[in-house]
């Protein structure tokens, strides 16, 4: 990974943001804007990140570029599942 960070956000004295990732368990979109990216730091043999670090971490990226997603429907999936239960 490697994206603008001109805030400086992780203290690392620079305007851009890396992280090693090596096992990548999941990327959510939560909104057009925003993704939730998690990490599985705890995976033996990968070298990931340091032994210091979280087992999992999670990172909430928010995108200059919406993404062309429709939203999930609650509802509309609430009723589909009750159609393969034969409800």
């Amino acid at each position: 990974m490697n994206i603008s960070d001109p805030h400086d956000l992780n203290g690392d004295g620079s305007a851009t943001f890396t992280f090693p990732f090596v096992t990548i368990e999941s990327v959510l979109i939560l909104d057009p804007s925003t993704l939730l990216v998690i990490n599985d730091n705890n995976y033996p043999g990968t070298g990931g990140r340091n032994l210091n670090s979280d087992n999992t971490e999670f990172l909430k990226i928010r995108l200059d570029k919406r993404l062309a997603v429709k939203p999930l429907d609650r509802d509309e999936d609430k009723d589909d599942d009750d159609d393969r239960k034969g409800n």
